[in-house]
């Protein structure tokens, strides 16, 4: 697998490489595709299960989450993305509730906007309050899957632990996408609607 085989190139570096390898799978799931960062950063907290790894491992899910958006929200700036796909994009974000930067707090939930970065350049959002939001959605987040993780890691024991937490991720990965998948249907047909009753 891909991912493991970053795990596999930085682990030699012990827990700098570890958390390296983590920071990287964050920068890919924002820039490239979709990795499970949830799976990746309880799988890495559940190596040194403490509370002071857990605020290393928030610390690179926040910073990854950060560096990714960014970094596709540059080369979404830079690169003038062809206008069928950017006018398909507002097109998407005017069905959506919420049509502004709040939108990327939802998104750590339930994921209905990918590639944030290049939503936050396409559709003209404030950079700096869309940048706080990956922050913060990052840091709450992910602060709940390392506490509940912590929690069975006490109870307990340490095999046992890593499977429940897994799990855990697992289901609520899962029903995100699940909820995500709903969502877009209903938004597919409240928009075929509407397209009906115009024509």
């Amino acid at each position: 697998m891909f991912v493991e085989g970053i795990y596999d190139f930085f682990g030699p570096f012990g827990t700098v490489g570890v958390l390296l390898a983590l920071l990287l799978v964050f920068i890919i799931d924002a820039v490239l595709f979709p990795v499970l960062p949830e799976l990746f950063a309880v799988i890495t907290f559940g190596l040194y299960p403490s509370m002071t790894w857990g605020a290393l491992v928030l610390a690179v899910a926040v910073v990854g989450g950060v560096t990714g958006n960014a970094i596709l929200y540059a080369v979404a700036k830079k690169a003038k993305l062809p206008r069928w796909i950017t006018n398909r994009m507002k097109s998407y974000m005017s069905m959506l509730m919420i049509r502004d930067e709040r939108i990327i707090l939802l998104n750590r939930i339930v994921p209905v906007v990918p590639y944030t970065g290049a939503f936050i350049a396409v559709c003209d959002w404030d950079f700096s309050r869309s940048i706080f939001y990956v922050a913060l959605g990052g840091f709450v987040k992910y602060s709940v899957l390392i506490l509940i993780s912590d929690v069975f890691f006490v109870f307990y024991e340490t095999g046992m632990a890593r499977v429940v937490t897994i799990v855990l991720v697992v289901l609520f990965v899962g029903a995100s996408f699940l909820f995500s998948h709903l969502y877009r249907g209903r938004l597919r047909e409240k928009n075929s609607v509407s397209r009906n009753k115009d024509g």
